[in-house]
This record gives C-alpha cells, structure tokens and sequence, in this order.
C-alpha cells in the first residue's frame, strides 16, 4: 500500500515538472552562454559543461514566477529585436 503512492508522486512529479530547457543559438553566435549572458542579462550553463557544442546552453526551469516571467520577456525580446 505505500509503495503506490511514493510511485504515483515519483511519475508525477517526473513527468510534469521539467527541470531544464535546452536552448540553441544560431546565426554566427558561437558561445551562446556568453551571448546571452552578456546581451540579455540571462544566466546557462554552457553545452560544453555537458559534452556538448557551445552553441547549446541548459537554462534551469526552476524559479520563482516573477523571474520566469522576466525571463521569458528576456528571450522573446531577444528574437525580436533578431527579426
């Protein structure tokens, strides 16, 4: 009896919560980390920690929903102003 529970939070807890989201730069940005660090005042950890390209940096999902929001009105300024 107690093991469906502890397995039905591990499921659900794993499933609908993503801890991280993996972003590519593109266009001639070769180290996205610093790109976006430095333009967009967004803190990665860059794919090379990861075995990846600098191209690709991990950006933590976690947080509270003020930042998410700044950080979403970051990244999408970001595209704009590339359009």
């Amino acid at each position: 009896m107690i093991v469906e529970p502890l397995l039905l939070f591990f499921i659900w807890f794993g499933v609908f919560c993503a801890a991280f989201a993996w972003f590519k730069c593109e266009e001639g940005i070769v180290d996205c980390e610093k790109f976006l660090r430095e333009e967009k005042k967004i803190l990665t950890k860059s794919g090379k920690y990861f075995g990846d390209e600098l191209s690709n940096v991990r950006i933590s999902m976690l947080d509270r929903d003020t930042n998410f929001n700044i950080f979403l009105h970051r990244i999408t300024s970001s595209f704009n102003s590339t359009l």
